[in-house]
């Protein structure tokens, strides 16, 4: 499995590298307070699957807090609720916290009505059972839904470091290739179920980290730090992506109500305050994303190794008879 768009550079701004303070060092072994460090929060709004007539997006939120703020921020937004129960003391609550200084927050919205969007699960169904008949097993994580999952957090997360990366300011560490280390705590909402899903999807952002990728190009070496799946209650701040994808989706989603609580109105003045603090990028796309090439190259092995076990099965049973 694959992150999709990850590690591309897809809409990240070209970046010359920040005049900051030489500092020798090995990658990994000095971290202080002049390496940047972020932790990012992310949610997914709407139903990831093939069709849904009841709407026509899918909203990715990440909101990412500078790591020395994360503790000051978390006792703020204690009690306040999901989106879908939030009332307009919840939605004014939020909307000073992504104003802050410390806070970038970025949400991808993709219109699903599109052939590409179909497309893709037909290709994820086709492979999963390729896979499944050659190992035997239902092998979940290449479920088209567990992969769109993947794709759509390692897209938004992408554009959100990039978001961070620009924001860097000196003096800070350089390593020694002279690149700027960024190191990232990610935290997601329990999008992606399951021990093996999780694995495959930590895998996957490690894969990415040691890549060549536009980071690097830029001037800047990412780390990831930690993967961690987490729900409200575990993680407070999991509340303002939570509420940053839900007020997005309630704006531009074709028949997406807003909460009991709440009005259109609401969820327009709480990205109304955002985006005027300069603090969010809002992006829409129909959606266009091929299936991993990757697993689609490796199908064809997959397929022929399916039907070595079948042949061999077949003859097993041949020479059983002849006894």
């Amino acid at each position: 499995m694959t992150v999709l768009g990850a590690g591309t550079g897809r809409d990240i701004l070209p970046l010359a590298p920040r005049s900051c303070a030489e500092v020798d060092t090995e990658v990994g072994e000095v971290y202080d307070s002049t390496v940047p460090r972020w932790n990012l929060y992310f949610d997914i709004a709407g139903r990831v699957v093939e069709r849904d007539p009841s709407c026509d997006l899918v909203v990715t939120g990440g909101v990412a807090i500078e790591s020395s703020e994360t503790e000051r921020l978390r006792e703020e937004i204690a009690g306040v609720p999901k989106w879908r129960a939030a009332d307009r003391d919840a939605v004014d609550a939020v909307s000073r916290l992504l104003a802050r200084r410390t806070v970038r927050s970025f949400a991808a919205g993709f219109r699903t009505h599109t052939a590409a969007w179909g497309q893709f699960f037909v290709n994820g169904r086709r492979v999963q059972r390729l896979y499944s008949e050659a190992d035997g097993s239902s092998i979940t994580y290449l479920k088209p839904g567990n992969v769109m999952r993947t794709f759509l957090l390692g897209d938004c997360s992408v554009r959100l470091l990039a978001e961070c990366a620009k924001g860097v300011t000196g003096p800070v560490v350089r390593d020694p290739t002279d690149r700027v280390p960024i190191l990232a705590d990610l935290v997601c909402d329990e999008e992606i179920h399951g021990d093996d899903n999780v694995r495959v999807y930590e895998q996957e952002w490690r894969k990415l980290v040691s890549m060549p990728n536009a980071f690097k190009q830029f001037g800047f070496t990412l780390h990831i730090e930690s993967i961690v799946f987490a729900d409200e209650e575990k993680e407070p701040l999991l509340q303002l992506p939570d509420h940053l994808a839900g007020a997005v989706s309630t704006i531009h989603g074709a028949g997406v109500a807003p909460p009991p609580g709440l009005s259109v109105a609401d969820a327009e003045s709480l990205i109304g305050a955002v985006e005027e603090s300069g603090k969010l990028d809002l992006r829409f796309e129909d959606f266009a994303e091929p299936y991993p090439p990757n697993l689609q190259a490796s199908a064809a092995d997959v397929k022929q190794r399916a039907a070595d076990v079948a042949a061999r099965r077949r003859y097993r049973e041949a020479m059983g008879k002849g006894r």
